[in-house]
């Protein structure tokens, strides 16, 4: 393999993104040799490297390398990212550090890890968002959306679709339709899902249309497969067989990567359903010999026992700055006993200081009486929203649904279409007193879908990045920060005329940090508008209860930044 292809597969690495059916690679040529010496010198070039960050590229290279290599099985292709993946931690190169967390995240997926393979993007795209790096954040948010792409929950194939739409905004301001075709073979195969099959095919051929522009054997191999179910879910099946056949003729895929192994599937299946059984049980016999094989299961273990040994080491290091945090604790408080001794004499000049005190305190009591207070009224505001919800949801919506279906019975379609009008607004009231789904889907995704509601009722544009903080907060603290949410969001829309606006939850080092930000209007007089505004007190309240801060920047004409952090 020449300097040149070898340039050109880790360009593509760096570009690549997980497709629904696993791994795909750059067509490679070159004698078998010439390959097999490249690995060869890669692996001497490492054993003979002494600085450090030379040692974590070489590891990703030959990872890379061999990933790519079809003529060999590497089951511990991991070892090497989880030895590059230290090196860059301890040295703080977070930016390479999240290459290696797309590289393993692309493992677990192949592996149908998702969950597993979701914390590595997530963490990928975290990165990428501190660096503003907005090619390879659209990648993550496309590998993001492929994590949900067999879970068939609305919540989930929601997320699916936001995921894509941001990857594919995202890549049209780069500017390049190259980077298109993989969120739209993921856009189409979102529409095989949903059974839009006219939709699905218009995605999948506008992304095979690019890469035959751009010769792309990866999305070519991928596109093909895909228009192949298409196809066969149209009822076309010797078209689907033609293109799931042609889809492996690609060269560039391992016989145990999910895409070969699901397409052999695909046309036992396809034979099997045309009465030719000999090929079906042809194509059904290859796919067990492949699917049978240790390879994922070897490569997993491996990859666990590594990433295990990894945390353990991290922990002993943890354990060993606390020992020393302890050593150094001690000095100081040895330093403070010192201390008393003299203090002893300055409390007589403290004495003179008691009566201020004392006010200082009296004055502090009263504010604490005022903020329970507060706090005590919106918590018997929340307590009484929670019952109406609970008495409108099982009576009022009971009584509903017998008179509806007493009408139905009776053939009464007018009056029971009526009693249906009125049971659903019964059930919206229930929801906006009390977030139901906040105990059924968790505070992210209550969020969200909170966001995507108002975005699909109000003529805003919403950008909105949520991160997973399901397990951050207690079920009180929960509904006083989602309730905070809703009120800064709806102050928003009310109040901002605002285009668009953008809400931003993330975590920081043991705080939850939100930012919320619209281009409307604004305000002057930031301090006395929150001293007179029902809605801002209440807003600050709920900040309070949480323990955390609330800032709010605004100018007439240039729009309202709400920040806030919440202590974990």
């Amino acid at each position: 393999m020449t300097g040149k292809h070898i340039g050109q597969i880790l360009f593509v690495i760096n570009l690549t993104v997980f497709f629904t059916c696993g791994y795909t690679q750059e067509n490679t040529t070159g004698p078998l040799a010439r390959q097999i010496n490249k690995l060869d010198s890669l692996k001497k070039t490492l054993a003979s490297a002494t600085d450090s960050l030379e040692v974590a590229r070489l590891c990703q290279e030959i990872y890379r390398y061999t990933k790519y290599d079809l003529l060999r099985q590497n089951l511990n292709e991991g070892e090497n990212l989880i030895r590059a993946l230290r090196i860059y931690e301890s040295n703080e190169k977070w930016d390479d550090a999240a290459d290696v967390y797309n590289d393993l995240g692309g493992i677990y997926f192949n592996q149908k890890q998702y969950s597993v393979a979701r914390k590595y993007w997530n963490l990928a795209k975290e990165q990428f968002k501190r660096s503003n790096d907005i090619r390879r954040g659209a990648a993550s948010f496309n590998n993001l959306s492929l994590t949900y792409i067999n879970d068939s929950s609305t919540q989930a194939q929601n997320l699916m679709k936001a995921y894509l739409d941001s990857a594919i905004i995202l890549y049209k301001v780069q500017g390049d339709p190259a980077f298109l075709m993989a969120p739209y073979e993921n856009l189409g195969e979102w529409y095989r899902k949903k059974h839009d099959l006219k939709s699905a095919e218009k995605y999948t051929k506008l992304s095979l249309s690019i890469a035959q522009k751009e010769n792309d054997l990866s999305t070519l191999q991928s596109g093909t497969f895909q228009l192949g179910k298409i196809k066969k879910e149209q009822g076309h099946i010797n078209r689907a067989i033609q293109l799931i056949e042609k889809s492996m003729t690609y060269h560039g895929i391992r016989k145990t990567d999910p895409n070969h192994t699901d397409a052999l599937l695909e046309l036992s299946e396809l034979y099997s359903s045309i009465g030719n059984y000999e090929k079906a049980y042809f194509y059904q016999k290859t796919y067990q010999q492949y699917s049978d094989t240790l390879f994922h299961r070897e490569q997993a273990k491996a990859l666990l026992d590594l990433e295990m040994l990894y945390e353990t080491e991290k922990r002993d290091l943890k354990i060993k700055t606390q020992e020393s945090d302890i050593a150094l604790l001690a000095e100081q408080d040895k330093l403070k006993s010192q201390w008393m001794i003299f203090g002893m004499i300055g409390l007589v000049t403290l004495f003179g200081f008691i009566l201020l005190i004392r006010s200082r305190g009296h004055f502090k009591k009263q504010k604490q009486l005022q903020e329970n207070f507060a706090q005590s009224l919106i918590q018997a505001q929340e307590d009484e929203r929670t019952r109406i919800s609970r008495e409108l949801h099982d009576s009022v919506g009971q009584q509903l649904t017998l008179i509806k279906k007493k009408a139905q019975n009776e053939d009464q379609n007018e009056f029971s279409e009526l009693t249906n009008t009125a049971l659903e607004e019964v059930r919206s009231i229930s929801r906006a007193l009390y977030p139901a789904s906040l105990k059924q889907l968790g505070l992210s995704e209550s969020i969200e879908q909170l966001l995507y509601e108002l975005d699909e009722e109000v003529d805003m544009f919403f950008s909105v990045d949520i991160e997973d903080i399901n397990n951050e907060l207690d079920e009180e603290k929960t509904l006083n920060f989602y309730r905070f949410i809703q009120e800064s969001v709806n102050n928003a829309i009310k109040h901002s005329k605002a285009k668009t606006l953008e809400v931003r939850v993330s975590k920081g080092k043991g705080t939850i940090e939100v930012f919320i930000k619209d281009n409307g209007c604004g305000f002057e007089n930031v301090d006395q508008l929150q001293s007179n505004s029902l809605g801002l007190k209440t807003m600050a309240e709920r900040i309070r209860i949480l323990r955390g801060t609330l800032s709010i920047r605004s100018r007439k004409g240039e729009g309202t930044v709400v920040m806030a952090k919440i202590p974990v």
